[in-house]
């Protein structure tokens, strides 16, 4: 596709020297579709998208990004509008390829609050700064730090100024902070969230901002990294169905930004608790009779969710009766183990929530890659 020229121009922007930058590595100007009407946002990419434990850059299979190697560009050069191309592409296609697992932890309360997924393309995440660094961001010199933030600031603004971008979700104390002292938004204090000693999900604040008809969203718990914040992923969830979907009203047409969760084809579930909350969603929102859009062809993909045995799909035409069936035993069984079974062509990739297929007819899903009959998916 043609990328915007605002994006392309900041990628053919050389790295500043003696400020940290990975060598080797290339400006990310998001993570996944830049063109997505939600973004989650922080302070500037891993060393770990660019690097592996020994400073090596990722090269084959293991690459997440563009680098100067895998592009045949110079050190200290600035790129061409084609390699310029090339880096956005692969951005966009971040989620496609092998994405940090920092993502899969957020991404199950996105899709649980939202009905977006990074993996679908709804959702993409930015930084105040593009260039991953080696040492870490808290590392480097108030010298380098300033001058990274001037150089990127300008165009992160202009990023969030565009008309698609609708919602900014921001996680953690410190991005919260360098969001606000950047000068990107003005945090206002929602509330206060308890802790819950059950789920052992801490205490912390939510906060609402807005700019440019944008409105910003941010958590002081840092979901991926805090000990017990996965526990709150729920809680946000409920928050983002609150404060979040009203902000894409204008996207989602008048009668409510994703109503129905599962409205739009290619969501994905990074495990069976957000899948099973996806579905839940999905049973008290809407009357529909099947998963997804039939009216062409029911047998389509419409669902993915990862699991211990790999990838499974639900098809559009998976039932209402069925997925209701099936929330009810995840819940009666304390999550117990799915099995695998051979399907009418005799492929071993019909996951089956029972072991009478009787009891959840019209639950159509499968395996993405056949394994051994009776193999557990967890």
């Amino acid at each position: 596709m043609s990328w915007p020229d605002y994006l392309l121009a900041r990628v053919c922007r050389p790295a500043p020297v003696d400020c940290g930058v990975v060598a080797g590595s290339t400006p990310v100007v998001s993570f996944g579709n830049p063109l997505a009407a939600v973004a989650t946002l922080g302070i500037n990419p891993s060393s770990g998208e660019f690097t592996d434990g020994s400073g090596q850059l990722l090269d084959g299979d293991r690459r997440r990004l563009a680098t100067l190697e895998s592009l045949g560009a110079s050190a200290g050069a600035a790129l061409s509008r084609e390699e310029a191309v090339r880096v956005v592409e692969q951005c966009a296609a971040y989620f496609s390829r092998n994405p940090y697992h920092w993502f899969k932890k957020l991404d199950p309360m996105l899709v649980t609050g939202l009905g977006r997924s990074y993996w679908s393309g709804d959702v993409c995440h930015l930084d105040l700064v593009q260039w991953a660094t080696d040492p870490l961001w808290s590392s480097l010199t108030d010298v380098q730090r300033n001058e990274l933030l001037r150089q990127d600031q300008p165009f992160l603004l202009e990023q969030l100024g565009q008309e698609h971008l609708r919602l900014v979700l921001v996680n953690g104390r410190t991005a919260l902070n360098g969001v606000a002292d950047a000068g990107v938004v003005a945090w206002e204090q929602i509330c206060r969230v308890a802790g819950n000693p059950d789920t052992g999900q801490p205490a912390f604040d939510f906060y609402r901002g807005e700019r440019a008809g944008c409105v910003f969203l941010g958590w002081s718990v840092n979901v991926p990294n805090q000990h017990g914040g996965l526990a709150a992923r729920s809680t946000l969830a409920e928050l983002m169905v609150e404060h979040g979907r009203p902000a894409l009203t204008a996207v989602d047409g008048a009668a409510g930004p994703q109503a129905d969760p599962l409205a739009s084809q290619g969501l994905h579930c990074t495990d069976r608790p957000a899948l099973i909350d996806l579905l839940r969603r999905w049973l008290v929102n809407t009357d529909r009779p099947t998963l997804g859009d039939t009216s062409r062809f029911g047998g389509r993909p419409w669902l993915t969710v990862a699991t211990s045995a790999g990838t499974v799909q639900l098809n559009a035409d998976t039932t209402r009766r069925a997925i209701s069936h099936v929330v009810r035993r995840y819940e009666e069984t304390q999550a117990a183990p799915w099995t695998v079974v051979a399907n009418r062509r005799g492929r071993t990739n019909k996951v089956l929530v029972d072991t009478d297929p009787s009891l959840a007819t019209g639950w159509y899903a499968y395996l993405t890659k056949p394994v051994d009959v009776g193999t557990e998916v967890r």
